[in-house]
C-alpha cells in the first residue's frame, strides 16, 4: 500500500470514528434528553473551568440534591448554571462558585438539566465548530468524506475498504447534522457567565461592543492598541480619542470573552488615560443626563479613580465627580456634586481579581449605581450632576474630599471598554449589555 492509499484509509477511518461520536450525541439527546453545555465564564470555577464542555440530564426537581450543579431557564428566557444551595417550598437557591453570594432569586422550576459530566477546554473547540467560518471548512469535510466514500475502489481492493467508505459517508453526514444542525446549536449555544448567565439567543447582543455601539455612546474608549502611538481611539464615531500617560501596560484579555481586541494595565502610581488635545481641544460642557461604564479587574487595596469627569484635563482637578472610584476596601463608589457631595456605594467588595463592570447614571429617574448588570444602590432625588466644562479620564483624577476616598487616586489593574452615553439608560439594557458576550 502506497503512501497516498495509506492516508486515504486513516482518514476514511478517522471519519467513521467522528460519525458515531456525533451519532451517539444526536442519540443521547434524543433517547437520555441530555444537553451539552458550553461555559464561558468562570462563575463555577474552580470546579468547572471557563471553557468546559458539560453533559447534563434532565431530572425533576424532587431528584435535585443540595450541592448539584444544575441548568435552568429563569423567567427572563436566561439560562442559569449554579450550583444548588437549598431546595425549599418556594424553589431552587443557586449560587456560583466563583460568587461571593447567592443567585438573587429563589427558582421555582419543575424539572433542571443536572451536570453528570463535564470535559475542560472541549466546550471552546465544540462551540467554535457551531459557527462562523469552521461551518464552511466543516461543509468542504463533509463533501469531501462523501466524495470520497462514493469513489469506486480499484479491481482487487478488499471489502473492507467499502466499509470504511461507507463509514466516511456516514460520518460526514452524522457531522454535518450534529454539529450544523438546530440539535447542536439549541446544546452549544447555552453559555455560563459570572454573576448570572445567558445564550448568544437569548441575549440582545452577541458581544459587548455590539451593545455599546447599539445603545448610541456619547464617548467608547475600546484599549484596543498595542502601543501607546496614536492614543486611545473613540469608537462611538463622536471623534472624541484618549491620550495614553505614564506607565500603561497593553495586550492584556478582554472582559468580554466574543469580542476581538485587547484591554490596557494601569500601574497605580503614573498611568492613566486623558482626553486627547488634538480630538477635542476645548473643554466640553458636563452631561447632566448621562450613564457611564468601565470594565476592570483589580487586586488592589488601594482604591481609586476609575472614570470621571474634571475640570483639568491633566493632572489634579479642582472641579470633578460624575465619576466611578474604588474604595481602599474594593467597594465601587459614584459621585456627582449638584451643590453637595452626593455618593452610593456597593456593598460588597470588587478587588477579588475578577472582570467586573461598574455603571452608573443620572437622570429623571434619579441617581443609580450598577455592578455586573445589577443595581445595588439608588436616590432617586438626584437627577443632576455639577455644572462646568471639562474633560473625561480613565484612572486617575482627584478625589479630595469625597466619602471614602482611596489611598491611592490613581487605579492599579485593568480596564478595558470605557464608555459615555448621553441618556440614562434602562435597567434593562444595563443589564442586557453586561450579559452580552459573557
Amino acid at each position: 500500500m502506497n503512501r497516498r492509499r495509506l492516508a486515504r484509509e486513516v482518514l476514511l477511518d478517522a471519519a467513521a470514528v467522528v460519525g458515531a461520536v456525533c451519532i451517539l450525541v444526536a442519540l443521547a439527546h434524543a433517547v437520555l434528553g441530555t444537553t451539552l453545555l458550553v461555559f464561558r465564564s468562570g462563575s463555577m470555577a474552580p470546579a468547572i473551568s471557563t471553557g468546559s464542555l458539560a453533559v447534563a440530564e434532565e431530572r425533576p426537581v424532587s431528584g435535585v440534591s443540595p450541592g448539584d450543579v444544575v441548568s435552568l431557564v429563569d423567567d427572563d428566557g436566561v439560562r442559569v448554571t449554579h450550583r444548588v444551595v437549598s431546595i425549599g417550598a418556594g424553589g431552587l437557591v443557586l449560587q456560583g462558585d466563583a460568587n461571593p453570594a447567592p443567585d438573587a432569586g429563589v427558582y421555582d422550576v419543575r424539572s433542571v438539566d443536572v451536570v453528570v459530566a463535564y470535559v475542560p477546554v472541549a466546550g471552546r473547540v465544540f462551540d467554535e465548530l457551531s459557527h462562523g467560518w469552521w461551518l464552511l471548512v466543516q461543509g468542504g469535510l463533509a463533501a469531501g468524506a462523501v466524495g470520497l466514500a462514493l469513489r469506486r475502489p480499484r479491481r482487487g481492493r478488499r471489502e473492507r475498504v467499502r466499509t470504511r467508505r461507507a463509514g466516511a459517508a456516514v460520518a460526514a453526514l452524522a457531522l454535518a447534522l450534529v454539529v450544523t444542525g438546530p440539535l447542536v446549536r439549541t446544546m452549544a449555544s447555552w453559555s455560563d457567565t459570572a454573576a448570572m448567565t445567558g445564550t448568544a439567543a437569548s441575549n440582545s447582543w452577541f458581544a459587548c461592543s455590539d451593545a455599546v455601539l447599539d445603545l448610541n455612546p456619547w464617548l467608547y474608549w475600546r484599549f484596543d492598541e498595542n502601543n501607546a502611538t496614536g492614543g486611545a481611539a473613540d469608537s462611538s464615531g463622536h471623534g472624541r480619542s484618549g491620550t495614553y500617560n505614564g506607565t500603561v501596560g497593553f495586550g492584556a484579555t478582554k472582559a468580554c470573552s466574543r469580542d476581538t481586541g485587547r484591554a490596557v494595565t494601569l500601574n497605580g502610581s503614573t498611568g492613566y488615560v486623558s482626553s486627547a488635545t488634538a480630538s477635542q481641544p476645548t473643554a466640553t460642557a458636563g452631561l447632566n443626563t448621562f450613564t457611564v461604564g468601565i470594565w476592570f479587574r483589580t487586586t488592589t487595596n488601594q482604591g481609586g479613580r476609575l472614570i470621571g469627569f474634571g475640570l483639568a484635563r491633566t493632572g489634579a482637578s479642582s472641579q470633578y465627580d460624575r465619576h466611578l472610584y474604588m474604595t481602599d476596601t474594593g467597594k465601587v463608589m459614584f459621585g456627582v456634586y449638584p451643590g453637595g457631595f452626593q455618593s452610593l456605594s456597593s456593598t460588597d467588595a470588587y478587588n477579588d481579581g475578577a472582570w467586573h463592570q461598574a455603571v452608573g447614571q443620572v437622570g429623571a429617574g434619579g441617581m443609580k449605581l450598577f455592578v455586573d448588570g445589577v443595581l445595588v444602590a439608588s436616590n432617586p432625588a438626584i437627577t443632576t450632576a455639577e455644572s462646568y466644562s471639562g474633560w473625561w479620564r480613565v484612572g486617575y483624577d482627584n478625589l479630595n474630599g469625597w466619602p471614602n476616598a482611596p489611598t491611592s487616586y490613581f487605579f492599579s489593574g485593568t480596564v478595558d471598554d470605557a464608555v459615555v452615553y448621553s441618556s440614562a439608560l434602562s435597567s434593562t439594557d444595563v443589564l442586557a449589555a453586561y450579559r452580552a458576550g459573557r
